[in-house]
């Protein structure tokens, strides 16, 4: 029997308890959801929404190790030092030979929820072709399977290039909820396809927009496949997406409003905010990520203008004289790992001038900026690469901290850029040139050892 799933179904009457003791609790009684129902089978209806809305497992469970690998902070000598091994490891991309539990074995426990709703629903097609609930129910299984597979692919699998795609590693695509299929890695062309695939049938079930931000969406759909896109480099699905994404909101918060945002908070940035397309968390198992650890790279923060307004709701001052991150889409110190209307601008935007649609692209720029900037003067640019820098610089400010960066210069060096990531630890100067096999983090020892399951191999 397979150990990943045969892990995951021997504790699930355990999750399945504490779904329930938490879900009237989490973020806020969102759903006001009551804590003594109970959910011993998941033949009902009531009980596939109840699994879809458990925050704590569906929603909170990004994975952080490729955000732990980037390069958006940095680590004093002394706090590395303090770091336990696998921590130290992951920071300085080094084989990292961890156990469970870890992000990938979390990452695996959304799909898992999500695989038991979708099996349950493929035996009501009557209902599926004409109930509400239920279809909805099936399009947020299905996207929740894909969002996470993504979130997977993109830390532990090279990047996708298509003349490679049949040949390099994918991940383990988890398609059904049955323990005894056993694992085995697809291809990164199976894996993006398969991504793809789900998010799209999504598209038919989901409604155009969910009543809270933790319930997937068309909205969601269409920014998670204007993403995936953009991984793979295909511009040209990537606008249709992110076209698709802003024809149902372009609502941006608006920096220069005080009463939208609170800069006397220690996060600033409200959670919920009418930003967020799709809310969720990335896993708390890096301490480095962590605001009071982790320190903004000292050219990333310099590279913020003084009129840029993100400079100071993005930023606060420690006694070191460096800066922490405090910009965080949640409004605490966990990290956002969601989607938001600002990033579905900046993928229109670059889509738009790698398309040699530069004017369109320059003009979704800036009106994204016009909300980041004081006394903002429209950009203007007489050269396609002079407009596409401004978009990668605008993007990589943006989205700090978001989990993204790791992807973004994965994709950015297959094709063809030159973008090496460095650390310094102690007298020593480390480097991570570009299209490094260690871009593919390594899957848990045991998990392999156990399963036999293909792990990445390193020059």
């Amino acid at each position: 029997m397979d150990w990943i799933m045969n892990y995951l179904l021997k504790n699930y009457r355990e999750m399945a308890a504490i779904l329930l003791s938490t879900l009237s609790t989490s973020c806020n009684d969102y759903l006001n959801v009551k804590s003594n129902m109970e959910l011993e089978t998941i033949e009902s209806l009531e009980s596939l929404e109840l699994l879809m809305d458990g925050s704590q497992f569906m929603n909170f469970n990004v994975n952080s190790f490729g955000e732990a690998s980037a390069d958006d902070y940095w680590l004093s000598e002394n706090t590395f030092q303090a770091q336990n091994e696998i921590v130290r490891n992951i920071y300085t991309w080094s084989h990292n030979n961890y156990l469970h539990n870890n992000d990938w074995a979390k990452g695996y426990l959304p799909i898992y929820h999500a695989n038991l709703v979708i099996d349950r629903c493929k035996k009501e097609q009557d209902k599926l072709n004409t109930e509400e609930r239920w279809r909805t129910v099936y399009g947020t299984a299905l996207f929740f399977r894909a969002y996470q597979h993504m979130c997977q692919v993109f830390t532990y699998a090279k990047a996708y290039q298509e003349e490679q795609a049949d040949h390099d590693l994918g991940v383990v695509l988890r398609l059904s909820s049955d323990p005894s299929i056993a694992s085995r890695r697809a291809t990164n062309r199976e894996t993006y396809e398969q991504i793809a695939g789900d998010l799209k049938l999504s598209l038919a079930y989901l409604p155009e927009r969910s009543h809270h931000p933790m319930r997937p969406s068309k909205w969601a759909s269409y920014g998670a496949l204007a993403r995936l896109y953009l991984s793979m480099n295909d511009y040209n699905h990537a606008k249709l997406y992110a076209d698709s994404c802003l024809r149902i909101s372009q609502n941006l918060l608006d920096f220069k409003d005080t009463d939208g945002l609170n800069i006397n908070a220690r996060f600033p940035i409200p959670r919920f905010n009418k930003e967020t397309i799709f809310y969720a968390q990335l896993t708390t198992s890096q301490p480095n990520l962590n605001p009071n650890v982790g320190l903004i790279d000292t050219l990333l923060y310099q590279s913020y203008k003084e009129n840029d307004l993100r400079k100071l709701y993005f930023f606060e001052d420690n006694d070191d004289g460096y800066v922490s991150f405090c910009g965080h889409y949640t409004e605490s110190q966990n990290l956002f790992g969601g989607i938001t209307v600002s990033e579905i601008f900046l993928i229109n935007a670059e889509s738009c001038i790698k398309l040699n649609r530069v004017q369109e692209g320059m003009e979704w720029l800036n009106k994204f900026l016009a909300n980041r900037y004081i006394d903002f003067i429209n950009l203007n640019f007489s050269t396609k690469e002079e407009a596409l820098n401004m978009v990668l610089e605008e993007r990589r400010k943006e989205l700090v901290m978001r989990g993204l960066r790791w992807m973004d210069v994965k994709r950015r060096n297959a094709a063809g850029e030159q973008i090496t990531l460095r650390r310094k630890i102690g007298g020593s100067q480390l480097s991570l040139s570009p299209n490094d096999s260690r871009f593919a983090l390594p899957l848990p020892l045991d998990i392999v050892n156990q399963t036999n399951i293909e792990q990445n191999t390193y020059d």
